[in-house]
């Protein structure tokens, strides 16, 4: 039996949504800015679509500003490099366990 399909929520704040895209299009226009390459990236190199694109960086942006706001810190882009480093690590190495397991299996 298929899955059912659920539809995304319509009711949201337009004007919020509308202020992070045109935020985000700003920090992807930017040269300096620390989203710019992941946004290049996801386009680029991954073929995604740049409206959706676009989107993740309003969502990453968003999840920066409150994480902000939570712990009461200004903004340090040192902190995404650092998180950027360690998610590349965690994933080498979940890869290398999934090599190792699969080599046992043989």
């Amino acid at each position: 039996m298929p899955k059912s399909i659920e539809k995304l929520s319509t009711d949201y704040n337009r004007l919020l949504k509308y202020t992070l895209k045109q935020a985000a299009e700003a920090v992807i226009n930017a040269k300096d800015s620390p989203f710019r390459p992941k946004y290049l990236d996801m386009t680029l190199l991954h073929g995604i679509a740049p409206h959706r694109a676009k989107l993740t960086i309003a969502r990453d942006m968003l999840a920066t500003m409150w994480a902000m706001w939570r712990k009461g810190e200004k903004y340090n882009p040192e902190i995404r490099e650092q998180a950027a480093a360690n998610r590349a690590r965690l994933a080498t190495v979940l890869r290398s366990m999934n090599l190792n397991s699969d080599s046992r299996r043989c």
